[in-house]
């Protein structure tokens, strides 16, 4: 294969179905990047996506960022989240 065709293989858009799915282990900026996902991050965490630390943890996962929150997010609330994601496509 010549370097061209693999650099147009590797460039390939990635379909929704081979993307990889959210959950708890991903990085909040991966979340909030999501509409779908962004609505169920503030349906559980309301008013992240307004807290002025939240641009500092979207490199890191949402699990993460949840053991620096002096317990504001709880293990439960970490389960009802990850349940929602589950069920997005």
């Amino acid at each position: 294969m010549s370097d061209t065709n693999r650099l147009a293989f590797r460039c390939q858009p990635t379909s929704r179905a081979t993307m990889p799915r959210l959950s708890i282990h991903s990085s909040l900026g991966a979340l909030l990047d999501n509409d779908a996902s962004k609505r169920i991050l503030e349906k559980y965490l309301p008013g992240i996506l307004t807290h002025p630390r939240v641009g500092m943890g979207r490199r890191f996962a949402l699990t993460m960022v949840a053991g620096l929150s002096d317990r504001f997010v709880t293990d439960a609330v970490l389960e009802k989240i990850d349940a929602e994601l589950k069920t997005l496509v």
